[in-house]
This record gives structure tokens, sequence and C-alpha cells, in this order.
């Protein structure tokens, strides 16, 4: 999506307006969650609005080249490669925390990459927080729903959510970097 008055692109996310009232109950929440954290290594809300028709949309930050770390992991064995983008998430789930966020999905395929200024060195996103966890006072909360991970069994299941959720999945995420799984 372009934005008229500069041409600056965008990314748009859209449910229409015939989703379940849970589908929209996770939209707006994701966008709650994106709109609190502002880092290099989460992706950025803009905007979120709703149409008359019922039509929600968010307009977020576009991630050039936005491969998922899912896509390009085979195509990379660089040790300095695979620790560069690991200390990125690090980075963007700290941020997270900080904003009393437990992303509890955290997986290869919620995490793009595109180039950074060099052409090189990749930049992450941390993206999909639809099942995240938010309390209106920002401490950490439980949901009791949580998206399967690659042969990951979920230990989180019914109890709430705290930072180390996150922590115990950068491992299964660093395996899969590695081919280890």
């Amino acid at each position: 999506v372009e934005r008229l008055s500069d041409g600056k692109e965008f990314a748009l996310k859209a449910l229409s307006g015939g989703g379940s009232s849970q589908a929209r109950a996770r939209f707006a929440r994701e966008a709650q969650i994106c709109a609190t954290v502002n880092h290099p290594n989460v992706v950025a809300i803009v905007d979120v609005d709703v149409a008359k028709s019922g039509f929600i949309f968010l307009v977020m930050e576009l991630v050039r080249d936005g491969a998922t770390l899912h896509d390009v992991r085979r195509r990379h064995r660089d040790n300095a490669w695979t620790l560069g983008v690991l200390a990125q998430v690090a980075d963007g789930i700290d941020a997270i925390h900080a904003r009393g966020i437990v992303h509890r999905d955290l997986k290869p395929g919620n995490i793009l990459l595109s180039r950074g200024a060099d052409g090189r060195r990749p930049v992450v996103k941390i993206t999909d927080f639809g099942i995240s966890s938010l309390q209106a006072d920002g401490s950490l909360g439980a949901v009791s729903a949580r998206a399967q991970m690659v042969s990951v069994p979920d230990p989180f299941e019914g109890v709430p959510a705290v930072a180390g959720d996150d922590v115990a999945l950068v491992s299964p995420t660093g395996s899969l970097l590695l081919d280890l799984e």
C-alpha cells in the first residue's frame, strides 16, 4: 500500500467484516500489542482502522525482501550469520518483554528477514502477535490458546504467560537455524 502524501510503502493486513468475533478480537489484540512496541527488530504498526463495511485493517511497516526465517534457514549455514540473527531475535524479544508482552508463537515463520543497509547483514523483524498476551496494566497475562510449534510440545498450555515462555522458544528457533531439528 502506498501513502499518497509521500509515496512511502506499507504492508496491509486485513480482516474482512465477516470474520468471527474471536478472529476480530484476535486481530484487534495484535494491533494493540504491536502498537505499543517501538524497536528495530519488531514490525511497527502505523495505523489501525475499521471501514464502514466492517473491514478491519492494520497498516504496518513494509519489510523489504520479507522472507521468513523458515524460508531462508537452509541457505545460510554460516555460524556468524546465525548468531547475528539470533542476537536480533533476542533484542526484539527483550523489547517485547519490556512492554509486558509475551509473544507465545515465536517460530521461524513469524520472524521476517530483510537485507540490511550494507546488503549483506540481515535485519530481523518479529511479527504476528495474534495470540500474544498483554494485560491492560502492561503486566504479563495468560492466554488459553497457542499455535503449534514445529515439533515442540506445548509446555505452556493452561499456564499463565511469563517472559520465560518466549525464551524457551528461542532454542527451537536456533535449532531450526542450525538444522539440528
